[in-house]
């Protein structure tokens, strides 16, 4: 870009109108500032001859023979100054109410709207929203949040802020989502009410970022560990500590008992009374192979998504996720070793560990 071209651009950028009037004094008056930042000398300034830097822009102007390229940079430069005349509250009034039309609290759009001032990518951000280009296809296709997101070409800081943001009725990677994926709002409601924390489209994903439970919402809910109902059914004299997955315990006494068949029949009686009509009775040989906490979260997990749920599960350690829409996707996850179960209650928390291992 010549000088000229470089100063044409900036006068066009400060003028009101997005373009420049050399019959206007004010227009003339930014052209004269210019010339001082770049060290110039305009012709009337000058005791010396000097270019008639004036004369030179009207023929740029003029010269331009293509009239749809003309068109083009008349509207783009006009668009410039609309965009820069907006006050920083319009600014947010605009990118707020695009996000409430997605069904974010207004609470959280208002955090959005403070991180993109933060930093200082308002415009920008509000140009995405009204043409979103990161798509339902895109989210399939790729396997890590932060590249996914990244396809926005919004800043890697505000993408990452965006990720962790988290609320009232909102949870995490939920408010990334609907930032950045076309079509995709906020399902809210409470447990159990809705398919899904998202939809885009007509396909709503239910989101569970580090451990989440995958059971019927019948039966979720439980926040206690269940040592007195263990008690009770396996007797006083076992140790069902605190301190301890439940489930690690109750294989160390089977291993201690001496009558496995009984024991195997009080481990059924414990399934009955935690999980009534959604897992089945285990038998002696599941038990010792696959462990009664593989068979316990692997059946809840088939009933929950057999009701239908688009489950994404996504690792907080390097915010890897994969997506499950069915049974035989969620067995191959177990196969590959891919998902680790803990027990802090009655019900199983499942973790993506954000590696799936290649066959």
């Amino acid at each position: 870009m010549t000088t000229v071209d470089k100063i044409v651009t900036e006068w066009a950028f400060r003028c009101k109108k997005g373009y420049p009037d050399l019959n206007n004094p004010q227009d003339m008056k930014i052209l004269k500032e210019i010339y001082s930042e770049l060290g110039l000398v305009m012709e009337e300034d000058s005791k010396e001859p000097q270019i008639n830097y004036s004369s030179e822009i009207k023929k740029l102007l003029t010269t331009i023979s293509d009239q749809k390229a003309k068109e083009a940079i008349y509207k783009y430069l006009v668009k410039l100054n609309k965009q820069e005349d907006k006050s920083d509250e319009e600014l947010d009034k605009e990118i707020e109410d695009i996000l409430i039309a997605k069904k974010l609290p207004k609470q959280a759009a208002e955090y959005v709207t403070l991180l993109a001032s933060k930093y200082q990518i308002s415009q920008e951000l509000l140009e995405y929203l009204n043409n979103p280009t990161v798509t339902i296809t895109q989210l399939e296709e790729q396997t890590n949040l932060n590249t996914l997101l990244g396809l926005s070409n919004l800043p890697t800081k505000f993408i990452s802020k965006l990720i962790s943001a988290e609320g009232r009725s909102i949870g995490k990677a939920e408010v990334s989502l609907i930032c950045i994926i076309k079509d995709c709002v906020n399902m809210g409601g409470k447990r159990g009410e809705t398919d899904g924390d998202v939809k885009v489209g007509s396909k709503a994903i239910e989101l569970k970022v580090g451990k989440g439970q995958l059971v019927p919402h019948h039966i979720s809910g439980y926040s206690s560990k269940p040592i007195k109902e263990l008690n009770n059914i396996f007797g006083e004299d076992l140790d069902f500590s605190k301190g301890k997955q439940w489930t690690e315990q109750l294989h160390t006494n089977y291993n201690q008992a001496q009558d496995k068949d009984d024991y195997i029949d009080k481990v059924n009686k414990m399934i009955k009374e935690f999980y009534p009509n959604y897992v089945p009775s285990i038998t002696k040989e599941v038990f010792e192979t696959i462990g009664i906490a593989r068979y316990v979260a692997d059946e809840l997990a088939k009933k929950y998504i057999g009701e239908g749920k688009n489950v994404m599960l996504i690792s907080t350690s390097n915010y890897n996720y994969v997506l499950i829409s069915n049974v035989t996707e969620y067995e191959a996850l177990v196969s590959s070793n891919a998902l680790a179960i803990e027990y802090p209650d009655k019900l199983p928390r499942i973790t993506f560990r954000g590696e799936v291992a290649k066959t």
